[in-house]
């Protein structure tokens, strides 16, 4: 087991002691056995999200209590990164929008170019004919 486990281990017995409850209730509320309940306590197995989640209920303490700081300090961090990333995102996909719009725009400017050239050219050509009558 990871310190960080054994660090919620050792927080759920501290926090079951001062409230006065038993290993055998905490794991009947649970729907588990005492002793694998007891292994809970004691780092030999993992907590599985939902036990953690209902743990917290039957302890009646958040997560965030559970929690060792510095995995709450990553957590945080993920989280600003996930909404920076989403920023990011969102400007990107303006970005892409706005240069989409500015290529159209320029396409359409060559095209419009491109026939006035040929419109010159043909003018050039008509009075090169006529100059030669």
């Amino acid at each position: 087991m990871n310190q960080y486990q054994a660090e919620i281990s050792s927080r759920i017995k501290k926090i079951r002691v001062s409230k006065g409850f038993s290993q055998e209730y905490i794991s009947y509320n649970l729907g588990i056995s005492q002793a694998t309940y007891n292994k809970i306590e004691n780092n030999k197995i993992s907590l599985k999200l939902n036990t953690f989640i209902t743990l917290c209920k039957i302890l009646e303490v958040s997560a965030f209590e559970l929690i060792p700081e510095n995995i709450r300090v990553d957590f945080l961090y993920i989280k600003a990164s996930h909404e920076e990333l989403k920023n990011e995102v969102i400007f990107l996909k303006q970005l892409v929008s706005d240069l989409s719009k500015q290529n159209k725009m320029l396409i359409k400017s060559r095209e419009s170019r491109g026939e006035k050239i040929k419109q010159l050219k043909d003018e050039i050509r008509r009075l090169q004919l006529e100059a030669q009558s």
